[in-house]
């Protein structure tokens, strides 16, 4: 057995050694053959349904959280090599939309119910949870009528300060679609935005190096029986328009507004820089590009439904 330790410790240490030129060699970080070999495997849970999101926990590297499409919040401690439930008696429903470890306290995690895949079949949210003891117990904290959750962003020094966005009742219109935020830890909820009473918000994103600058996408996205309303000719127009809202110190750059495929990618840049120009002159154009944009979407969906008939 020693002889055994002793050849594995070796060969750890060879292999440590090896792999020290290819990190040093990128500036930018690890030399990309110290990772070719690797390769992604599913590590499960095999039930719950749909896994609809994912959160690590940076101060513990082994353990993450995963929310299902009906099969609640599961919990793993060793990589994935064991999962548990954590949510079971303690959820009014099992289908989750965002999770959210505070940075500041691994302990302290969010959830937001309601997937936000609205399929004919999707199971609607019943409002925000969080755990102060890493999954051991769960409180609600209200928004119960928010529907469907897209997001959520957690302040990075402070886990009483969380912003919510709510897609939306999936079957539905309602007033409650929008940011939500809340600076006491769930006591009480600011609703922060708000477009129309069938456009939600899809997504939220806080600045890496400023908490307090957010950006939210809104989408307007209704469930029917026998169909999906996807996005519209409002949604495209005051989604533009919401542009102009930006921060006074950003613009849209006219080289940084780029389709690709049947996506749009608009960057924003510093207004320091020169040939810049207001976002509100991009208006009509972005309004127009938004719109070809669903058009193309309508006409994808058909082609692939005449392709599924033959």
């Amino acid at each position: 057995m020693p002889h055994v330790v002793r050849t594995a410790l070796r060969a750890a240490l060879v292999a440590t050694v090896a792999l020290q030129p290819l990190v040093a060699q990128s500036a930018g970080g690890i030399d990309p053959r110290a990772t070719q070999s690797l390769r992604f495997r599913n590590v499960g849970p095999f039930r719950g349904g749909r896994v609809t999101t994912v959160a690590g926990v940076p101060q513990r590297k082994l353990e993450f959280y995963l929310g299902a499409s009906g099969g609640g919040i599961w919990k793993t401690t060793d990589a994935g090599n064991h999962w548990n439930n954590v949510s079971d008696g303690f959820l009014s429903t099992g289908s989750i939309g965002a999770i959210r470890v505070a940075p500041s306290n691994p302990d302290i995690v969010w959830v937001g119910t309601g997937s936000d895949g609205i399929r004919s079949n999707v199971i609607v949210g019943r409002g925000v949870y969080r755990t102060t003891d890493a999954g051991k117990s769960w409180k609600f904290l209200g928004l119960r009528n928010i529907g469907q959750v897209g997001a959520m962003v957690v302040h990075p020094t402070n886990p009483d300060v969380a912003f919510v966005a709510a897609q939306g009742l999936p079957f539905s219109n309602s007033k409650e679609r929008g940011v939500y935020r809340t600076k006491d830890g769930g006591t009480s909820w600011e609703q922060v935005l708000f477009v129309n009473d069938s456009t939600g918000i899809t997504d939220i994103v806080a600045k890496p190096d400023d908490p307090n600058t957010l950006y939210a996408a809104a989408w307007r996205g209704v469930r029917h029986p026998w169909a999906i309303v996807s996005g519209s000719r409002d949604d495209g127009g005051k989604g533009a328009t919401g542009i102009g809202a930006l921060p006074h110190r950003f613009v849209l750059h006219p080289h940084h507004v780029r389709i690709d495929g049947i996506g749009i990618d608009v960057r924003v840049v510093e207004r320091s820089q020169q040939q810049c120009i207001h976002a509100g002159d991009l208006r009509p154009r972005l309004t127009r590009v938004i719109r070809a944009i669903h058009a193309s979407l309508r006409l994808l969906r058909l082609h692939q439904y005449i392709d599924a008939t033959r």
